[in-house]
């Protein structure tokens, strides 16, 4: 799986998918609407990665701070404070501007932080990018997958 999308409003999550399609026609992307389902998904993504399942975790999470059941802070603490999700880049991408979460989401461990544009088209330019970085330049290693599922990190 290329892409968790963790985002709680269904216009962001729509215009979000669209212009990540954009960016790439064969992304396989999953979208949850809370902190909650995102916490459950990644729960089920690692079983499955300890059962063989090699592309179980997402190599990108792209996660909204405002969540309903569980905020995205709290969701970025749990991700980064597990060994088998610390590893998967987090970017948050938010509406919010406040610096109080800019600093806690990297003092959290967060990848990136991005305020999503209110244009279409700075939408799918940012989102490009970050597709284009994260997914063909970023270095991974190959393995790293089936690494953690056979070492019990």
């Amino acid at each position: 799986m290329d892409i968790l999308l963790v985002e709680d409003n269904p216009s962001d999550a729509e215009l979000t998918l669209l212009a990540l399609r954009r960016a790439a026609q064969d992304l396989s992307i999953v979208h949850v609407e809370d902190g909650v389902a995102a916490k459950t998904y990644l729960e089920h993504a690692i079983i499955k990665l300890r059962q063989g399942e090699m592309q179980a975790l997402p190599k990108l999470m792209l996660l909204d701070l405002k969540l309903p059941k569980l905020d995205g802070l709290e969701l970025l603490r749990l991700i980064k404070a597990n060994p088998d999700l610390a590893y998967v880049p987090v970017i948050i991408f938010t509406s919010s501007q406040e610096e109080r979460d800019l600093v806690l989401a990297y003092q959290l461990g967060a990848n990136s932080y991005t305020v999503k544009p209110v244009n279409f088209d700075d939408l799918n330019t940012i989102l490009g990018r970050i597709v284009q970085y994260w997914l063909h330049f970023n270095v991974r290693p190959l393995h790293l997958d089936s690494y953690l599922a056979s070492s019990g990190i």
